[in-house]
């Protein structure tokens, strides 16, 4: 792993894999911002040395003062 924080985000997402190993295993995160190489670091080695089945990754930009109204 390149650093602790890495490596945390690894054991986190590997202990939760690992506690279903027969169940389909979907995780989704917030990207907050993968253009920075740390957060690519960090994203890619914990995928691709957990047992993940499916990964979905998507970002928002909400300011403080936005509203979300949903029905």
């Amino acid at each position: 792993m390149s650093n602790e924080k890495d490596y945390c985000l690894y054991n986190y997402v590997s202990n939760i894999a690992n506690r279903f190993p027969n169940k389909l295993k979907i995780i989704h995160l917030n990207a907050q911002s993968l253009n920075d190489v740390s957060h690519q670091s960090e994203f890619l080695t914990t995928f691709n040395k957990s047992n993940i089945d499916i990964i979905t990754v998507s970002e928002t930009w909400f300011r403080d003062n936005d509203n979300l109204d949903l029905p």
